[in-house]
């Protein structure tokens, strides 16, 4: 009787999943669908269904460039249904997409920062950016311009030992420009002077 009353509930589930699904009302239709396969865990309609359910309210969220939120479903109905072309490819989009939304974050982040003299906030970001994109020249030369603002302030304040350190880093992510290495030696002539007038 009790399996009977779940077979029941589940079917009951699907079909009010069914409704909300036509509507657009993918929150509710996931929550009741996955009821329903909860219910009767091997139904292979109610499984598609779910994973069908997740791909459509990825889509809606990645429309809205709400990526992470759309990865997250679309993780949810890969693993579903692993044999699903599209499932797998929306998948990868969305992590693209998300990729890049977090990098452009972190650089805005990081342009801020700089601006308002946050040298060491800008520099975390950026490094965190390039950690997912250890080849972007931009990141590279953002991430040298951020060190040789701070190695700038600390000349500034008569600390050569921190200019130089930073001046090297600014260097060392952007070879070609030769203001770095023009602040460098200067860093180094001011921190031997400083040394010798003791």
């Amino acid at each position: 009787m009790a399996k009977k009353r779940s077979k029941k509930e589940a079917i009951e589930r699907y079909n009010s999943g069914v409704i909300f699904y036509n509507k657009r009302d993918y929150d509710k239709a996931v929550t009741d669908f996955r009821a329903a396969l909860d219910a009767n865990p091997n139904n292979a309609q109610f499984k598609a269904a779910l994973a069908n359910t997740y791909s459509n309210r990825g889509v809606a969220k990645f429309d809205a460039k709400e990526y992470e939120r759309a990865l997250n479903d679309f993780e949810k109905a890969h693993e579903l249904d692993r044999a699903n072309e599209q499932y797998k490819e929306n998948l990868n989009i969305a992590k693209d997409s998300y990729k890049k939304q977090k990098i452009d974050k972190l650089c805005e982040n990081a342009y801020t920062g700089y601006n308002k003299g946050k040298y060491m906030d800008s520099i975390r970001d950026l490094r965190e950016a390039l950690k997912m994109e250890p080849e972007d020249k931009d990141i590279l030369q953002a991430l040298a311009v951020a060190f040789n603002g701070r190695g700038v302030k600390s000349y500034e304040e008569g600390k050569f030992g921190y200019a130089i350190e930073d001046f090297e880093q600014a260097k060392k992510f952007w070879p070609a420009e030769r203001q770095y290495a023009e602040n460098l030696r200067s860093a180094k002539e001011a921190a031997r002077r400083k040394k010798k007038n003791g």
